[in-house]
């Protein structure tokens, strides 16, 4: 898998590893199903990132704790649920982006079940592509695909079970090759950046730190953990990053 783990964190084990992926992807159905999330009720889609069971979710929501009054953008918004808590949380206004259509149509859903429409918008882009360049946010949300794999090496790609094909997103909501796409993100996010904001990213134990590192410091960014999720069963380590232009 060509992981690469900092001392301070749980080392990677790739059987605690296979076993909560195979429990993640067990979540995943092909009809239309509504979730509770600390009390805000959200509708999951076929072939969307299913936010109620990933630990990355988990964390991301944990730092949704400053926003009100604040414009935030949540880029591969997915079903949405860091953009509405954001929105519920007072931050105003709120854009959330996705490249998968079924993903803004889910997101768009799940504006409108909470009552939302009104200081949020949904959009379809590949990354930044569909932002006005003029735009610029004080939060950038990025739930990202951070599971490394090299494009030389295929084979280790995530591979969901046959059976949940037809209900699970593309391959790309969790996997990164060559962290292609991060790297692309990170060059240009800093431009929609206020004078002071922040981007704040999931990441793991079983992350590429040191890629993630490469692509940061030639970007001239410096990345902080502001939130842990521990999963003793598996082995496993989720994080919350800020992310700032150096000093």
């Amino acid at each position: 898998m060509n992981q690469t783990t900092p001392a301070d964190d749980t080392a990677f084990d790739p059987e605690g590893f296979e076993a909560r992926y195979r429990a993640y992807c067990a979540t995943y159905s092909t009809e239309r199903t509504t979730v509770d999330i600390d009390g805000v009720s959200l509708v999951m889609h076929p072939r969307v990132y299913r936010a109620e069971s990933a630990s990355t979710t988990a964390a991301m929501l944990s730092t949704i704790r400053d926003v009100e009054g604040r414009a935030l953008l949540d880029m591969g918004c997915g079903c949405g649920v860091l953009g509405v808590f954001a929105a519920l949380r007072g931050a105003q206004p709120v854009v959330m982006a996705d490249i998968s259509e079924a993903a803004v149509e889910n997101a768009r859903d799940n504006v409108t079940r909470n009552d939302l429409d009104d200081r949020v918008d949904v959009v379809r882009s590949d990354l930044f592509a569909a932002l006005d360049e003029d735009r610029r946010f004080d939060l950038i949300y990025f739930n990202m695909p951070f599971f490394y794999v090299d494009p030389n090496r295929l084979e280790e790609a995530l591979s969901p079970p046959e059976e949940l094909a037809a209900a699970m997103p593309e391959q790309s909501a969790f996997v990164d090759l060559g962290y292609a796409m991060i790297g692309r993100f990170f060059a240009t996010a800093p431009r929609y950046l206020k004078s002071g904001g922040a981007i704040r990213c999931s990441f793991a134990s079983f992350g590429n730190h040191e890629q993630l590192d490469t692509i940061l410091a030639a970007n001239r960014l410096t990345r902080t953990t502001i939130a842990r999720r521990v999963e003793d069963d598996y082995g496993l380590v989720y994080l919350a990053l800020e992310v700032k232009p150096s000093a």
